[in-house]
């Protein structure tokens, strides 16, 4: 296009020399764009696919589907507009705020696609924490809702980064990277059980080949230019030719070797190493609130129960862990009990056996017997639990499990009015003396993983050496110990018989030196517990409740669990029987009439003793009592805490939105400081030059290219014709005469130039699109092309 410049006075101006602009069409607009596109999807999901053994089906399509189409939006927006890295990282933020919660996360907002504080909330910190979750959560992961956003995430950044690679990178296969990084993601996400390999791989492997040879196929002969196109033709043939050779020979040996490759892979996920998150170590042992139960809330009802069979125990807590003051729950430290994992409301465990399915309503008076209502009380091994009730969301989405010990917990704590329905197997336990399985019958013991006890008084082990003499018989052994502690006397300390709760070194020891022995569940099972372990049993103690044996519930009767109902046991292992439940407690009956002297001490500070007067409430621990410190942080003022609850979601809202405008305050920063430096320029001629500079640099940030070679005035023309702005003419002849003209400058006239310039780019940005104008602020085109320039210039 040419233009006829205005004469400068006393000449003429002949038409400027035509200067050509042409933007190579964005390849996302071809058809060659629409084909790159299906080969990085078909990819994309063979991919993806990996996270079918995690959910143990296709839940997690939906989510994932969801993020590989906004990526695919995101690359094809910004490889048409031209977008940076850092604009389209951006969009892909937005849009990830915006749309993660009513694609991944449906079941939390309001309507179908309006999110809520709360989804927002789960969406931002999601992002970063899930991926703990995620490797820590018992598969199938499906029951997650929050866990969609996993597949979501990897979905939509790996789609985001292979599409552009494909559309925007000289070397297509630049977009097999962030696809292979998701493969090992997928496969670091996944469990040791793999999808498909085979398929996966070979349908990868295909398309990829496939595809590259494709675009390779249509990539511009180095070397041989119009004339010599019968040549082009045939080695494009040639290279036609060997990809389809090298697609048989892979698809042969995907064929011959993929099925031994599957058969010989060791594949071990993250979450195989992953220790589980849930520390159990801040919960107290519910076995310290025993005697509550028993003497205090004895009468109290803690939980309504449908469906227990006859003979079915309710587990509490199974405690494997001692140290001298407290039986609890090893968590963390062993393969066995107190390994916590979060479970869904399916496929918990799987467990052979005949099905029950129970029903438990939590009472008003649970939460009073119990410091820590965080433990679920359960029976047999679960494969099934569902929450029902106001709080059943947050509540099942809290939900643990430990398989190897049927223990369950829920961190969020149990209320009056919760409730849940289970199903287990193997609900009514094999019972020492009482099972016809352990009848003529040889014990074999088992080995379970379970912490070595710490702090166990000498006594207890030089006993039970004492008491199964030469007995080696494992059966003979155990009853060994039962039967000398059946002969103690059973007294929870109400009447005369002084019984101080307890089970630390010390209480038990007493127990054990006592004639007669005096205790109740708490003191016998823990006594009988150590004593099996020091004889190489694996033995642990169960915290629960089960209906008195004089009394059943009838079936089909609901069952009102009291306080009374509390019981402590032993489980000892068995080779081919499993956890063998032993009532170590001699019978309630065998009381004594006359009290011995037991010193009555509180070895341990978080044992809670019984208040003497029911009208006072009990007395804490002095861990649990509360610290003044601790409440004044707490503003008592509702006003305070509406500010200190704002304060908190600004700071929720801010930060992520501080963080992601950051990248745009320090390109719009750069460019002010380039155009004052520019201004300020004590040479006023570089001034005037610095000026049209900044206008054609605004230019550049609008997408119009600048040719280096073309004069000022060639430039103009151009961009006078393409924003309809006649100001920018003018603009190029006065820098030209102020630059090569034989006079001075005065300051005057180099501020006047400048407000030309600021009128001049006001024309530039009135006539582009609304989006090239919004981008314009913190576009790099300038600023990378000015370094571009230095760089020569230091060449």
């Amino acid at each position: 296009m040419s233009r006829s410049q205005t004469p400068p006075q006393g000449g003429t101006w002949q038409p400027a020399t035509t200067v050509k602009w042409h933007g190579a069409r964005p390849r996302a607009l071809t058809l060659g764009g629409l084909l790159d596109a299906a080969a990085v999807a078909a990819m994309l999901a063979a991919v993806l696919v990996g996270f079918y053994p995690v959910y143990q089906g296709f839940g997690f399509a939906p989510a994932a589907a969801g993020g590989a189409v906004i990526g695919l939006v995101v690359a094809w927006l910004a490889t048409a507009a031209r977008l940076g890295p850092l604009l389209t990282a951006g969009c892909t933020a937005v849009l990830y705020v915006l749309l993660a919660a009513p694609i991944a996360l449906a079941g939390t907002v309001n309507g179908h696609w309006l999110p809520n504080g709360s989804s927002l909330r789960a969406t931002v910190l999601g992002a970063a924490t899930v991926w703990r979750d995620f490797v820590t959560a018992s598969t199938p992961v499906a029951p997650f809702p929050s866990l969609r956003l996993v597949p979501f995430i990897v979905a939509l950044a790996t789609a985001v980064l292979a599409f552009s690679f494909a559309w925007r990178l000289n070397r297509p296969a630049w977009a097999l990277l962030p696809l292979g990084v998701c493969l090992a993601g997928v496969i670091a996400l996944g469990t040791a059980q793999a999808a498909w390999p085979v398929a996966q791989v070979a349908a990868f492997g295909l398309v990829a080949l496939i595809w590259l040879a494709w675009r390779h196929h249509k990539a511009p002969v180095a070397g041989l230019g119009m004339e010599a196109g019968g040549s082009a033709a045939k080695l494009r043939l040639v290279r036609l030719a060997g990809a389809g050779a090298v697609l048989a020979v892979a698809a042969g040996a995907v064929a011959l070797a993929g099925p031994a490759v599957t058969r010989a892979m060791d594949r071990t996920a993250v979450r195989d190493a992953v220790e589980p998150p849930l520390d159990l170590h801040q919960y107290t042992s519910p076995l310290v609130a025993y005697h509550s139960y028993v003497v205090t809330g004895k009468d109290e009802v803690l939980f309504t129960v449908l469906g227990l069979p006859e003979g079915g125990r309710l587990r509490l807590a199974v405690l494997d862990a001692y140290d001298g003051h407290v039986y609890g729950v090893g968590a963390g430290q062993t393969k066995g009990a107190g390994t916590y994992r979060r479970a869904g409301s399916t496929n918990i465990s799987r467990a052979d056996g005949d099905v029950s399915r129970v029903t438990v309503r939590v009472e008003a008076a649970y939460g009073t017997m119990n410091h820590e209502v965080v433990w679920l009380p359960t029976a047999g091994q679960l494969t099934a639990l569902t929450f029902a009730g106001s709080r059943a969301v947050d509540l099942q989405d809290s939900f643990y499990y430990d398989q190897e010990a049927a223990g369950a917990v829920t961190p969020l704590g149990l209320a009056a009015g919760d409730s849940y329905t289970f199903e287990a197997t193997g609900v009514s336990p094999v019972v020492w003396n009482q099972a016809a399985a352990l009848a003529n019958t040889t014990l074999v013991p088992g080995v379970g993983d379970l912490p070595v006890p710490q702090n166990v008084p000498d006594q207890v082990e030089a006993l039970a050496r004492q008491l199964v003499d030469q007995k080696t018989d494992p059966a003979e052994r155990i009853q060994a110990l039962r039967d000398y502690l059946a002969t103690g006397t059973f007294s929870h300390g109400e009447n005369t018989t002084a019984s101080p709760p307890g089970h630390g070194a010390a209480r038990i020891q007493t127990l054990l030196s006592s004639d007669p022995m005096v205790g109740d569940d708490e003191q016998y099972a823990v006594a009988m517990a150590l004593m099996a372990r020091k004889l190489g049993f694996s033995a642990r103690v169960v915290m629960g409740f089960y209906p008195d044996q004089d009394n059943p519930v009838a079936a089909g009767q609901a069952w009102q669990v009291k306080g009374a109902d509390a019981h402590a046991w032993v489980e000892v292992l068995f080779n081919g029987i499993g956890w063998v439940a032993i009532d170590a407690s001699p019978d309630e009956d065998n009381e004594q009439v006359e009290t011995p002297h037991v010193e009555s001490k509180q070895e341990n500070p978080s044992i809670v003793l019984p208040p003497e007067d029911p009208e006072k409430p009990p007395v804490l621990p002095p861990e649990e009592m509360p610290d003044d410190k601790d409440t004044e942080d707490e503003p008592d003022d509702p006003a305070a805490r509406d500010w200190a609850a704002l304060a908190r979601l600004i700071s929720l809202i801010g930060v992520p939105v501080i963080l992601l405008a950051t990248p745009f305050i320090i390109i719009a920063a750069l460019k002010a400081r380039r155009r004052s430096k520019r201004r300020r320029d004590t040479n006023l001629a570089r001034s005037v030059a610095g000026g049209w500079r900044e206008l054609t640099d605004y230019a550049i940030d609008l997408g119009v290219p600048i040719k280096p070679a073309a004069t000022r005035r060639e430039n103009a023309a151009n961009l006078a014709q393409r924003f309809a702005a006649p100001s920018v003419v003018a603009v190029a002849h006065r820098a030209d005469a102020s630059v090569f003209g034989p006079y001075h400058l005065s300051e005057a006239e180099v501020t006047a130039f400048w407000a030309d310039v600021a009128t001049a780019r006001g024309e530039l940005r009135t006539g582009a699109k609304r989006v090239k104008r919004m981008k314009a602020p913190v576009a790099l085109a300038s600023l990378r092309q000015g370094r571009r320039a230095d760089r020569k210039k230091e060449a």
